[in-house]
C-alpha cells in the first residue's frame, strides 16, 4: 500500500499540473507525459554529469520544462487562442499532440531508444516494525507532498498565484482589473508542465528513462484529473490512492473507514 501511494503521489503531481493548465486555459495538455520524460532526462543528465545530489538534480529539472512550457504556450497555443475563433480549443488539443511528438522524436534522435536510469537516489531501507520502505520511496513521497503544499501556498498566498486564480475564474474580469492575462496563461502552462518534469525526475529510481516513458503516467494523470475534478489541484492529488494497482488493498480499508 505504501509503494502504491508513493507511485500515486507522482501521478498526483502530473495530474495537479494538468489541472492547473486545464483550469486556466481549458486545454487538455496531451504533451504532459512528454514533459515528464523531458524532466527525467534532465535530472538524469544532471545527476550523472554535473550534480551528484539527487534532490537538487530533480529540482533543477523544473527549469527547462518550465521555460519550454512557456514558449510552447506563447508560440503554439496563443496564436490559436487569439485567431482561432470559437473552434480554437480543438486546434489547441491538436497542437499539444504535435508538441508531444516533437519532444518524443527529439529525445529519440538525441538519446536513442536505450533505457537509462539510476539504481537509487539514497541506498538503504527504513524499518518501522513490520513496515519496510526504501529511502528512495520515502524521499519521493515526502517530496511530492511537500510540493503540493508549496503549490497550494503559491496559488493562494502569492501575487502571481492570485493572478492565476483570477484568470481561471474569469479572464475578462482579470483583464479589466489590470492582470496580464497572456502572462498568466504562460506561467500556468509552464508551472503545469514543470510539475510533470519534477515527477519525471522522481520516477528515476522506479522506472527506466526512455523516450516513451511518459505514456503510462499521462493516462494515469488524466484519470487523476477526472476523478479529482477537472481544474481542481487538491482533488487531483487526493485522488491518487485510487489509480495504482498496488493500492487496491486500500479500497478495503477505505470502505471500512467510511463505514
Amino acid at each position: 500500500m505504501i509503494y502504491g501511494i508513493t507511485l500515486g503521489s507522482i501521478y498526483g503531481l502530473v495530474g495537479a499540473g494538468l489541472s492547473i493548465i486545464y483550469g486556466v486555459t481549458d486545454i487538455a495538455n496531451f504533451a504532459q507525459g512528454s514533459f515528464l520524460m523531458l524532466g527525467a532526462y534532465s535530472a538524469y543528465l544532471l545527476l550523472t554529469n554535473v550534480i551528484n545530489f539527487p534532490p537538487l538534480a530533480v529540482a533543477l529539472a523544473f527549469i527547462p520544462a518550465f521555460l519550454l512550457g512557456m514558449l510552447s504556450e506563447r508560440y503554439a497555443i496563443r496564436p490559436l487562442r487569439l485567431k482561432g475563433g470559437t473552434g480554437w480549443l480543438a486546434a489547441a488539443f491538436i497542437a499539444t499532440t504535435g508538441i508531444m511528438y516533437v519532444i518524443e522524436t527529439g529525445a529519440m534522435l538525441i538519446f536513442g531508444p536505450e533505457y537509462r536510469g539510476t539504481a537509487h537516489f539514497f541506498p538503504g531501507v527504513l524499518s518501522l516494525g513490520l513496515i519496510r520502505i526504501s529511502y528512495d520511496r520515502l524521499f519521493i513521497l515526502l517530496t511530492s507532498i511537500g510540493l503540493m503544499f508549496l503549490l497550494v501556498y503559491l496559488l493562494r498566498r502569492t501575487k502571481i498565484g492570485k493572478g492565476i486564480r483570477a484568470v481561471a475564474e474569469s479572464w475578462e474580469g482579470a483583464a479589466l482589473v489590470g492582470i496580464d492575462v497572456d502572462r498568466m496563461y504562460e506561467v500556468s502552462f509552464g508551472l503545469g508542465v514543470g510539475l510533470a518534469a519534477i515527477a519525471g525526475g522522481l520516477l528515476m529510481p522506479i522506472y527506466s528513462v526512455y523516450p516513451k516513458m511518459g505514456d503510462e503516467p499521462l493516462v494515469a494523470a488524466f484519470t487523476v484529473v477526472i476523478l479529482g475534478g477537472c481544474g481542481s489541484v487538491g482533488g487531483a492529488f487526493l485522488s491518487l490512492i485510487h489509480i495504482s494497482e498496488p493500492t487496491r488493498p486500500l479500497y478495503i480499508s477505505y470502505a471500512v473507514f467510511c463505514l
